[in-house]
């Protein structure tokens, strides 16, 4: 779901609290930086050695994330939201 998606079904949606709830599923985390959402996701979902973590480029990698859909990012106030694009 695309930022535009999740805005309009929140304008179409019923009421407000299914507005909430359709965003809510969507909604990844806040985050100080959108490194820090690299780095919670690779050693979440991934088997990184703790010898490989410092060669990982963690804002290559967000950024990539971001530009191939997989992430829709927010910032505001210094603060970074991160949705699922799926």
């Amino acid at each position: 779901m695309n930022l535009d998606q999740i805005l309009i079904t929140a304008k179409v949606a019923e009421n407000k609290e299914e507005a909430k709830t359709i965003i809510a599923e969507n909604y990844i985390g806040t985050y100080a930086s959108l490194e820090d959402w690299a780095k919670e996701y690779l050693h979440k979902n991934c088997s990184v050695p703790n010898f490989v973590k410092e060669f990982i480029d963690y804002t290559k990698f967000a950024k990539t994330a971001q530009n191939n859909g997989d992430i829709l990012v927010l910032t505001e106030d210094n603060k970074v939201f991160v949705f699922s694009m799926y």
